[in-house]
């Protein structure tokens, strides 16, 4: 779950908590129709609230976001590798293009971004990618 989501759900957890305890002392500020939500339906509704939360996947959270995992895969790697090249990296013709995509493979795969453990595996399936999109070797 992203961080913001995660921080989302304590802050309702929070609030409904808060919310519970007021009516439970009879302190709520609130008009007759709040106080007439029930302690039950409360909790009913932030289970219901966790368990719709908790199904969802990073790959969701992209899918809503309009973005395919193959169009964030590729665009992440050519902006590690402009990040490379622009921070620090020799230039294009001092370090081999093979370098770019094992280090990047290495990268991808210690985030989890890429399945998999062999090095080799991966950048093969850099190589695949950059391909099919027609881009230049940019990782």
């Amino acid at each position: 779950m992203p961080e913001d989501m995660k921080e989302a759900w304590r802050k309702l957890g929070r609030a409904v908590a808060v919310f519970l305890e007021l009516r439970k002392r009879k302190a709520l500020s609130a008009t007759s129709p709040r106080l007439a939500l029930h302690k039950t339906t409360v909790e009913q509704a932030h289970q219901t609230l966790r368990q719709v939360i908790q199904t969802l996947t990073p790959d969701d959270y992209l899918k809503a976001a309009g973005v395919s995992k193959s169009s964030y895969r590729t665009t992440l790697c050519s902006r590690m590798r402009d990040a490379f090249l622009s921070h620090g990296g020799p230039p294009p013709q001092q370090f081999p293009e093979e370098a770019v995509y094992y280090a990047t493979a290495m990268i991808l795969s210690q985030f989890k971004v890429e399945a998999g453990s062999n090095i080799d595996t991966i950048v093969r399936r850099l190589r695949k990618r950059i391909e099919r999109n027609k881009l230049s070797p940019s990782c």
